[in-house]
């Protein structure tokens, strides 16, 4: 097409047999270019030709939710690192289940717990105030975030500076 982000699918059908009854007719495959977030294609029009030449408008417009599934299971540096007053914790999740983002001192003891729930297979996002369990600000130091789920564990250091 010469439109960015415009797919045309066009097909002429001659005088030989005509594709008619249920079922697929065209499936098309979008296959990303590097990392991708989730996105969303909006679908403005489509048209189908009958037997007789005649225009048939295909439903009506919508959009279609992609949504990037990752193959691995992996937990990310937090960025910005140092950090103050925020920081985010980046994951991904190959597979659903029960998960566990905590954030520990370096004597072992948790501070905080950021997630603690069902979640889907995706790439999730969590920000982290620098603050205990209860809402106080934590001091300046070294500390730990653990992600924890029934497939897979890992342990990051992130330092806090005020």
């Amino acid at each position: 097409a010469s439109e960015s982000g415009v797919v045309s699918l066009a097909s002429a059908v001659s005088s030989g047999p005509v594709a008619n009854g249920e079922g697929v007719v065209a499936e098309l495959v979008f296959r990303p270019i590097g990392d991708i977030e989730n996105s969303l294609f909006d679908i403005a029009n489509g048209v189908v030709f009958d037997p007789n030449q005649l225009q048939n408008i295909v439903g009506t417009p919508g959009s279609l939710e992609v949504r990037a599934i990752p193959t691995s299971f992996a937990l990310n540096q937090n960025f910005p690192n140092p950090f103050n007053p925020e920081t985010t914790i980046s994951y991904d999740l190959a597979d659903g289940g029960r998960v566990e983002l905590e954030i520990y001192n370096v004597m072992g003891q948790m501070m905080n717990q950021l997630v603690s729930e069902e979640q889907a297979a995706g790439r999730y996002r969590v920000v982290w105030d620098g603050s205990d369990a209860v809402g106080r600000n934590v001091a300046s130091g070294v500390y730990f975030y653990r992600l924890n789920t029934t497939q897979f564990n890992a342990v990051r250091k992130l330092m806090l500076l005020k």
